[in-house]
């Protein structure tokens, strides 16, 4: 019996059956927009801000101003649940050299050391998704490394207006002799879609420039209007040159990715500790998965908060992070007084009142 032999030149993403799993392969997280730790409502963008679909972020630096949602305006395709959905709240008729508006997700430099950048072993991304928007023309893709300080840019025609397509580009990998992605936890690149940009932030496609680009001079003005919408879903990063299947993970995996990031409590036990004195109580909170840093903490009203104390309950004064860490942090709890030293303790937080732990890059 002879058996055939599948070359390893031949064995491909590509080529692989959609039904055979690829694990790990989607360099982007939260492509498919279900986590939404922040809320899943309309939200005001101000600045370099995270929309509430975690993991993306939008930077404005114009007059323009948006909202973000998560939305159920999704392809028709059955696959996807939620989208991103931006939306224009003041316009900007004309762009100026300086301005720029952009959609993107920032990454740690060690999920990136794999490209091999700078080498001649340095690999090609593919960049692909669903993308559906009420103005029509060329709406650019920039690849940022940040390590380097260089950028490429590809661009997608919009074909039709408030149209659900898919858009697939590829970026080269960067042989040019300079700066490898970095191998640790901080900021190595971002990969993202430009909404309009000024001559400032503007290159040619398809070749790596230094310094930051975001589109061409091609690019159209989406913030022009304040009817103008963006949806964006099934956002997919990946070694190779070609686009495969959109990578479905289980819910819970893609939870734990953004909480490495940014993970929030409400009303539950935040944590446990001892009271010191009448007003004092240190009190240790466990995080769900290692943080990529150690975390901000932010209270969203430290009014609402509130110390058991044995069978007594106080109303917290100020919330404050003591001791931090990457995996468990204390926190140190004041209130007015009566408390008794000595005795265990448990914070709680108010009905939809929480406690937010951010390592965002």
């Amino acid at each position: 019996v002879t058996t055939a032999k599948i070359t390893d030149a031949n064995v491909t993403a590509a080529k692989v059956s959609s039904s055979v799993a690829q694990l790990g392969k989607n360099l982007i997280q939260n492509g498919a927009m279900t986590v939404t730790q922040r809320g899943a409502s309309a939200t005001a963008l101000t600045g370099n801000t995270m929309t509430q679909i975690d993991r993306h972020r939008m930077w404005e630096n114009s007059a323009a101003e948006y909202t973000t949602a998560q939305d159920t305006d999704v392809p028709s395709t059955g696959e996807f649940a939620n989208a991103l959905k931006i939306a224009v709240t003041t316009a900007e008729a004309s762009v100026a050299d300086g301005d720029f508006n952009v959609i993107f997700q920032r990454f740690e430099g060690q999920d990136f050391r794999q490209l091999a950048y700078n080498t001649a072993s340095a690999k090609t991304l593919t960049f692909s998704g669903w993308i559906r928007s009420t103005k029509t023309g060329v709406i650019c893709a920039f690849l940022k490394q940040n390590d380097g300080s260089k950028s490429y840019v590809r661009e997608i025609t919009i074909d039709t207006t408030n149209t659900w397509q898919q858009f697939e580009v590829t970026f080269p990998g960067d042989t040019a002799a300079g700066t490898a992605w970095n191998d640790d936890d901080t900021l190595g690149g971002q990969v993202g879609l430009c909404l309009d940009g000024g001559a400032t932030y503007q290159n040619t496609a398809g070749a790596w420039h230094s310094g930051t680009v975001f589109c061409t001079s091609n690019q159209i003005n989406a913030s022009d209007n304040t009817s103008n919408t963006i949806h964006l879903t099934g956002l997919q990063l990946e070694v190779g040159s070609v686009a495969t299947d959109f990578e479905h993970e289980p819910f819970s995996v893609t939870l734990a990715k953004c909480q490495r990031h940014y993970f929030q409590r409400t009303q539950r036990p935040q944590g446990a500790g001892t009271v010191q004195t009448a007003t004092l109580s240190p009190v240790q909170v466990e995080f769900p998965v290692t943080m990529r840093a150690v975390p901000t903490v932010v209270v969203s009203d430290v009014s609402k908060g509130d110390l058991r104390d044995g069978t007594n309950t106080f109303a917290t004064t100020a919330i404050a992070l003591d001791l931090g860490g990457t995996s468990s942090c204390q926190l140190l709890i004041t209130t007015g007084s009566s408390l008794t030293a000595g005795n265990g303790s448990l914070l709680f937080m108010d009905t939809s009142e929480y406690i937010a732990y951010t390592a965002e890059l």
